[in-house]
């Protein structure tokens, strides 16, 4: 058994979008509740809500790797300083299976922008028919080199960037702040863009658990090319529990009854 230090909040009852401003405003200052602008004072007194009312969402298509599911969309606010957006870097789940897509995080994608951050709803390889052959090592190279290129994408600012994931991508929200260390099993590049926080929706964080309960239909085992006892090394290097602490402020929210993660 694990013994996890761990500090637990009661979460305010918000409606979806008030939850995601408290969870990343949280994530950024965690010391307290940020109240209205999920990034207002978080990074170094920067202020990240625009002072003017967002009336027009833009969505421009980018490609930050050659693969076929190196894509994703960045999603502004019609007027951006000129240091540019805070940037929530949005990651769908589905158990890293190929039937579902970026698709899944629009809507959240649209209503981060209409708060005034910039969106890049990401894209990545996956496991299954068409799904760009992802899982280990693919899918963590794919996510590294994705919240690299906020570093190239006009109107980002690359020094205020969460991650944002939901199921599967709340496993891949969490895990990139380990990229860099000096572990060699860990896939990737040393990062060029830093995460400021993660947070992670009902996310798959301990994958040796989850391999061991056969959830998502042994999803994890598909994912990782192996079980905790063929491939012990992969689930020590890709799993966010294994690898505490992580770095960066993070928030979990997960509901009590969720059976299937």
């Amino acid at each position: 058994a694990r013994q996890v230090d761990r500090q637990v909040d009661r979460v305010p009852e918000l409606d979806g979008l008030r939850l995601l401003e408290w969870a990343v405003g949280s994530s950024l200052a965690p010391s307290r509740v940020l109240r209205g602008s999920l990034i207002t004072n978080a990074c170094h007194g920067k202020s990240g809500a625009p002072r003017t009312t967002v009336t027009t969402v833009i969505r421009v298509r980018h490609r930050y790797g050659h693969e076929s599911k190196q894509v994703g969309d960045l999603w502004l606010p019609d007027h951006v300083s000129p240091g540019g957006a805070p940037v929530v870097v949005l990651i769908h789940g589905g158990w890293w299976r190929s039937v579902y897509t970026r698709s899944l995080m629009d809507r959240l994608a649209r209503a981060t922008v209409l708060r005034g951050w910039a969106a890049w709803n990401i894209e990545y390889r996956r496991i299954g028919r068409f799904g760009g052959g992802g899982g280990w090592p693919a899918t963590f190279f794919d996510i590294g080199k994705a919240i690299d290129h906020v570093a190239v994408l006009a109107g980002a600012d690359r020094s205020r960037v969460v991650t944002c994931g939901h199921s599967a991508g709340g496993h891949l929200a969490l895990w990139p702040a380990v990229r860099g260390r000096p572990l060699p099993e860990v896939p990737g590049d040393p990062p060029t863009v830093q995460l400021v926080g993660a947070v992670s929706l009902a996310g798959a964080v301990d994958l040796e658990s989850a391999a061991d309960l056969g959830l998502g239909g042994g999803a994890v085992p598909q994912f990782l090319g192996g079980t905790p006892a063929s491939c012990p090394e992969r689930y020590q290097a890709g799993s966010p529990i294994a690898l505490l602490p992580l770095g960066i402020p993070q928030v979990l929210i997960h509901g009590l009854a969720d059976t299937p993660v």
